[in-house]
């Protein structure tokens, strides 16, 4: 059998064979095994692609469906036999025998249905989005709580001033929740209502039609995605704004929620008790606290604090009792939500927001005058990109996610040029990649690497890789923080 496996991630040219959407989604090729597909959207025991059935084998640790085509399944199955029959003398192919019931008759195959996007909204010009994206910005603030956290966090190693040195280079601002949120929580925050943002884009504007993040209300109004907290631009290589990434403050949890004391936190329903699961954690800005939120609806998000256990904050603003990973803690601003429907010949995918624009995961370049552009960083994360470009005054190219590293090398945006390809005329000459010390023991991150690395060489760019002790921290970010630096590994 074979043992090689490269994964590709799925795109706009290259769809998800399983669900026909192009972004979280990847395949992977296993050689002389053939594919693999893994989807993050769909659970289906079986999934019809035209004529050909492909077969869930297994929900992967990251929560991917991984699909096999029939065909190919039982090739591969004839191969392992004809392979146990050479190399076995004593293997008894026990489904040779005969059988002695009746023939069944043949199965109809499906008809062929294929998928349709409806109601696509392409996005404006990159110029356009950062005209629009930096009016928003600044009329944003960063509200003490977040910059607390921000600066608790960068000033905690050797400098005591990175905090004030990245915010003064780099615009972070804050989102605020919801007007209704806001109006229940009775609390006062420094920016804006959400309203009064929105009601200013469209006087300077008219329109946001094309904007990701933006949608048409049921009232005929301009409104604007539910995600709230800090705010991260997402640059292009012409230093554009013309993305947004939020670090959400209503991250969703993947499995149990544990106290500091190992054991399980419950909700009270009618008395009752049940799992806190599933759920939506909550900061409450009067008390400084996480809180569990029984109904996950963010416009009844202060009405529901009575009924719950209160989780503590962790070191990085995010509760620290829980057991398993955040799902998502950083999200593209977007207003592009798909929803399917099915009919007798096609499958229509459609979005839930009215005119309303996919965000789509983007790379973005930090890098500022003076920088050397000999050496540009590859890491995962804007929040990340932002202190390695300020300790190691390189360029930075920030990745939405490990295996969205083929972004690198496809065409920016309105543009026939690729990051890479921009990043050789400005005079690269290595291409530093420093993803997660758990890298160890997470595989996906490690193949994302390799993959990376393959994908370099076939364009002809060299490459290091960043390594350090996992002591000093999981990601780049905290081990350069607290003065330790980089150990370098030609590929």
């Amino acid at each position: 059998m074979g043992k090689g496996y490269i994964s590709h991630p799925c795109t706009k040219r290259e769809p998800c064979i399983i669900c026909g959407r192009t972004d979280h989604c990847y395949y992977g090729d296993h050689g002389q095994d053939g594919l693999i597909h893994y989807c993050s959207h769909e659970r289906a025991a079986e999934v019809y692609v035209g004529a050909e059935k492909y077969i869930l084998k297994r929900v992967t640790q990251g929560n991917y469906g991984a699909y096999e085509s029939a065909t190919q399944m039982e090739q591969n199955k004839r191969r392992w036999m004809e392979e146990q029959r050479m190399t076995n003398p004593n293997w008894i192919d026990y489904g040779s025998k005969k059988r002695t019931s009746k023939p069944q008759s043949p199965v109809e195959v499906p008809k062929k249905k294929g998928w349709r996007v409806i109601d696509e909204i392409e996005p404006l010009k990159n110029s356009q989005l950062h005209q629009i994206y930096s009016y928003l910005l600044d009329m944003l603030v960063l509200e003490p709580n977040h910059k607390k956290a921000l600066l608790d966090e960068w000033n905690a190693g050797i400098d005591p001033d990175l905090g004030e040195k990245i915010l003064t280079r780099w615009t972070v601002k804050s989102l605020p929740m919801t007007d209704a949120a806001r109006h229940n929580s009775r609390q006062t925050l420094a920016n804006p209502t959400r309203r009064e943002l929105i009601d200013q884009l469209v006087k300077r504007f008219h329109s946001l039609r094309g904007v990701p993040g933006f949608y048409m209300g049921k009232d005929g109004r301009w409104e604007m995605s539910a995600l709230s907290g800090i705010v991260y631009p997402v640059y292009d290589s012409k230093g554009n704004i013309y993305r947004l990434r939020i670090g959400d403050e209503h991250p969703r949890i993947d499995k149990y929620a544990k106290d500091d004391a190992g054991n399980y936190i419950y909700e009270l329903k009618n008395g009752k008790k049940s799992h806190v699961i599933n759920g939506t954690f909550s900061f409450d800005f009067r008390t400084g606290e996480w809180f569990y939120l029984s109904d996950t609806s963010k416009e009844t998000v202060w009405s529901k604090q009575r009924d719950i256990y209160m989780v503590k904050i962790g070191p990085k603003g995010y509760p620290e009792s829980i057991e398993g990973k955040i799902d998502g803690k950083y999200k593209n601003f977007s207003s592009r939500s798909d929803r399917k429907k099915e009919t007798a010949t096609e499958y229509i995918v459609y979005n839930h927001y009215s005119e309303g624009t996919r965000s789509g995961s983007q790379i973005s370049l930090y890098s500022r005058a003076g920088d050397d552009f000999r050496f540009v960083y590859v890491t995962e994360g804007e929040k990340k990109a932002m202190v390695l470009n300020e300790i190691l005054r390189c360029p930075v190219v920030a990745l939405p996610g490990v295996q969205t590293y083929s972004k690198l090398f496809e065409e920016e945006n309105q543009s026939d040029k690729s990051m890479v390809q921009f990043l050789i005329e400005k005079g690269m000459q290595y291409m530093v990649i420093v993803y997660d010390a758990d890298k160890r023991v997470n595989e996906t991150v490690l193949a994302s690497e390799s993959n990376a690395i393959q994908m370099c060489k076939e364009n002809g760019v060299s490459t290091l890789i960043g390594e350090w002790n996992p002591a000093f921290g999981k990601g780049a970010d905290d081990m350069l923080i607290q003065g330790n630096r980089f150990q370098y590994i030609e590929k």
